[in-house]
């Protein structure tokens, strides 16, 4: 499936989506510039990533989460599987492999997978206090997660962490991702997203997502040359 790029005119453009529980909400660039928006594949949906121009969603269930693949940024869904039954919190793309952040009653998790698959390749535990949002930066091959109160960079896939940015107040509702450079960080005590410089707490700028939209689940920055 080509991405929506291939089909809006005036040359490569970037992208951010963003997931409320029951549609996923496409803006042009770092903005609420909104150009389209569909549904997610099951209400509600609980994280959202994208991989080579297809939307990827979540549905929680009792016996398992499942995994589904849109085709491209349209409701329509290509394929699916499911994992074992722990609340997905949060989801990313690395690049080649699928990484889903759980929590349990037995501890957290973030697990990465063998590319779009139920296969899993490594468990990192991560404890129960986490779990908010996965997100990871391309340009350094480092992940990012969120707590409801702090920001994580790991090293790489790995529970070591290079730096962290609190978060105040504890919120329930909180993403992050990143464009390479800057950190966008979405907040949901004032239903604001925030460009943060680097990775640190400076604001460079904020916007509200687009009308209608609140309570974001999920966040995710698409370059040009989308992964």
């Amino acid at each position: 499936m080509f991405p929506l790029y291939h089909a809006i005119s005036g040359g490569p453009q970037d992208y951010l989506l963003m997931s409320t529980a029951t549609t996923v909400y496409v803006c042009r660039g770092i903005s609420n510039d909104l150009i389209t928006s569909f549904s997610t594949a099951y209400n509600p949906n609980t994280s959202m990533c994208q991989r080579g121009g297809d939307c990827i969603t979540v549905k929680n269930n009792t016996g398992g989460a499942t995994i589904y693949e849109h085709a491209g940024w349209t409701a329509s869904t290509d394929s699916s599987f499911t994992v074992s039954p722990e609340s997905i919190r949060g989801i990313a793309w690395d690049g080649s492999n699928l990484l889903i952040q759980t929590i349990a009653a037995a501890g957290g998790h973030i697990r990465r997978y063998v590319g779009f698959s139920s296969t899993v390749d490594t468990t990192l535990s991560w404890g129960t206090v986490y779990g908010k949002g996965l997100g990871w930066n391309f340009n350094t091959g480092n992940m990012l997660s969120c707590s409801t109160s702090t920001v994580y960079l790991h090293s790489g896939f790995s529970v070591t962490v290079l730096d962290t940015i609190a978060v105040t107040p504890t919120q329930s509702y909180m993403d992050i991702t990143t464009d390479g450079t800057n950190t966008l960080l979405y907040t949901g005590s004032d239903n604001l997203i925030r460009v943060l410089e680097g990775f640190s707490g400076t604001v460079l700028d904020s916007f509200a997502p687009p009308a209608g939209a609140s309570n974001i689940i999920a966040l995710c920055y698409v370059p040009y040359l989308t992964y």
